[in-house]
Order: C-alpha cells, then sequence, then structure tokens
C-alpha cells in the first residue's frame, strides 16, 4: 500500500459502460506527503484516485474541495492509484490537525510503526464477500447486546494506540456470562490498527457486538476484542427496536441457533501468491506445499461469476468485466479469500 496525506481537489465521473450506465467516479488530489519505502508518487504530484473498483464502491470519494486526507492507496499506474478498503474505505480526514479524536502525531506515529512492524499485522480472519452480522455469528462464541458511552486511545501493546470503546451491558450470549449493566471495553479485533469503527457511535447506540478474547494477551474480566473483517465490523446497531426488520427477541434467537448448530471452522491464514494482480488475461495462484481443491469467484455484490481454471492454477478473467473479485481458494486444509483486480 501507498500511504499518503493529500489535499483533495475534485471529483470526475466517467462512464464505464454505458449498456449498463455504470459510471466511475476519478478523485483528483495533489500529494502533500508520504510514509513508508514505497514512493509511488512524490510530494507535490498531483494523483488521480479511482474508488475501489470504480463502478459503485467509489461514492467515498464525495470529499470537498482542499480536504486534507490520509489515504491508503494501490498503484495502478503511473500517477493513478485506486483507494484500498472494502468499499474505499481506507482514509481519515484531517480536522484541525487531529482525526477520529488522535492528533496528528499520534497518527503518524502509528502509521511508522505499523509500516516496521515485523510480522503479521492484521489478524483478521474475514468471511467471504459478507460484512452482515447475522450472516457471520459462527464466527465468534461470545455475543452481546450492549449501550455505546465512549471511547479513547487508553489501549496500547507494543508502541501501538487503538480505540477503546466503552459499553454498559444489557444481555449476553455465549460463553460470556450475563452480568447486567457491567461496563464492558471492547478493543479492535486486533488492537494494533484494526478497530477504528467506534467513532461512527454515538453515545447511547444500543448494539449487538461479536467479541472474542484477544491474541497478543490474556484480559482481565470484562475485557474484549470486536471481531469482524474489515477492521472489528462485526456489530449491528438496534434502530427503532430493530436490526434488519427483525426484533431483539429473533436476532437473540437466531445467534443462539447458530452458535449450537455451526460447524463451520475457520482455517487460518497460509502464504499465497497471486500473480499478474491486475491483469486483464490470466492469472496463476501458487500456494506453498498445499493443493488447491477448487476456486471460487464473486463479485463485489457477492454474486458467484463463472472461470476456468487449470491444474497449473491458471485462471482465465479475460471474459470478465473490468472491475474488482474475490477469490475464494480452497486446499486440503485451508481456505483464504484474496481480491483481484481485472482491468
Amino acid at each position: 500500500n501507498f500511504v499518503c496525506l493529500v489535499v483533495f481537489d475534485s471529483v470526475e465521473v466517467v462512464i464505464t459502460d454505458t449498456l449498463n450506465d455504470r459510471k466511475a467516479y476519478y478523485g483528483h488530489a495533489r500529494v502533500i506527503k508520504s510514509y513508508g519505502q514505497n514512493q509511488a508518487a512524490m510530494p507535490g504530484e498531483r494523483i488521480r484516485i479511482l474508488g475501489q473498483d470504480g463502478i459503485n464502491c467509489s461514492e467515498t470519494l464525495s470529499f470537498k474541495h482542499n480536504d486534507t486526507m490520509l489515504m491508503s492507496l494501490r498503484f495502478l499506474q503511473q500517477s493513478f492509484f485506486d483507494l484500498n478498503g472494502l468499499c474505499g474505505l481506507h482514509y481519515l480526514k484531517v480536522t484541525n490537525g487531529c482525526a477520529s479524536n488522535l492528533c496528528f502525531d499520534d497518527i503518524e506515529n502509528k502509521i511508522k510503526n505499523i509500516q516496521s512492524f515485523e510480522g503479521s499485522i492484521c489478524r483478521c480472519i474475514f468471511p467471504f464477500a459478507s460484512l452482515n452480522f447475522l450472516d457471520n455469528i459462527h464466527r465468534s462464541n461470545t455475543h452481546v447486546l450492549a449501550k455505546f458511552h465512549r471511547f479513547d486511545y487508553n489501549y496500547q501493546h507494543n508502541g501501538f494506540k487503538s480505540q477503546t470503546g466503552y459499553f454498559k451491558l444489557l444481555d449476553s450470549i455465549g460463553k460470556y456470562g450475563p452480568h447486567f449493566q457491567d461496563t464492558i471495553v471492547v478493543i479492535g479485533e486486533d488492537g494494533l490498527n484494526c478497530g477504528e469503527q467506534f467513532h461512527w457511535f454515538n453515545n447511547g447506540d444500543t448494539t449487538f457486538l461479536a467479541l472474542s478474547a484477544g491474541y497478543h494477551r490474556p484480559f482481565v474480566n470484562d475485557t474484549f476484542y470486536l471481531q469482524g473483517w474489515p477492521c472489528g465490523r462485526f456489530f449491528a446497531k438496534v434502530k427503532n427496536g430493530k436490526i434488519e426488520g427483525k426484533t431483539i427477541t429473533q436476532v437473540k434467537e437466531i445467534v443462539l441457533t447458530k452458535l449450537t448448530t455451526s460447524t463451520e471452522n475457520i482455517e487460518p491464514s497460509f502464504v499465497v501468491d497471486i500473480f499478474p494482480n491486475p491483469t486483464s488475461q490470466s492469472l496463476y495462484i501458487r500456494t506453498k506445499d498445499h493443493r488447491i481443491l477448487n476456486i471460487e469467484c464473486t463479485d463485489i455484490t457477492g454474486q458467484k461469476v463463472n472461470i476456468d481454471w487449470d491444474s497449473n492454477s491458471e485462471i482465465d478473467v479475460s471474459h470478465l468485466p473490468s472491475g474488482q473479485y474475490f477469490l475464494k481458494i480452497i486446499t486440503e486444509n485451508h481456505q483464504i479469500v484474496r481480491k483481484i483486480v481485472k482491468l
């Protein structure tokens, strides 16, 4: 990724598919500063930014002229990038030297720490093309109904700061016993650079949360990680007494049923290489010491698309429309999802 500080200029709308009336939103910005060894664009250079798939996810480029933004971008070609993150959400707006209640010095230190960290940063195990809370209940063994109070950045591990949310417990399902009105502490999924979701919460929001005991250290009672890729997304807010049209009682019944009947195992990550990516014709998949049993492909809406692959793990994508897709790679012991871009 190319991480940079930019000043936003304007948005250009381009028709990419007249038959289906598809539009791409290209943002124009000027680079102020870049971070890390990747110098894909230099300070002062004007760049063009494409929303994640350039079709319907790029509406996140609705920034204003002269907005200052921190962005995580992926290099496509000279002075041309796309905005990382599901639906292009990997950005922070900087206002009065702060972003998401964090001062700019802390933000820069966080970026540098992450870039210099040896080993895996994100330990999220993510669902295949789904962020729906009800679809991913089986991925956590502790679910609570809680009321949001506030958040800060008090949690630190190896120099990393992470948003820490404080909730009042209303009910619980799963391994965590019921302790009504306890204050529970909820940290981003890995407690390092994920979980930057709490700035979307308001004091008093009632929310279902999928929680885990964490990865890096044992927690004291009432402290948890918020699960879900990307970046602690397994939560569902209660609006007018309902979640996605279902009452709280109905959601509790669904959670309990899935917790007691699910047999799906979450497989750990494994090393996989996909190249070339992006591509306009074919791409290849290599996994060390793992035989590929099947490869599935979906578009950004979650709809399966047909692909052909052979024993050499060559995949022909020449027939696919330009955009982003997800490959689900299944071996004897693992399964993993990777994003590809069809040019």
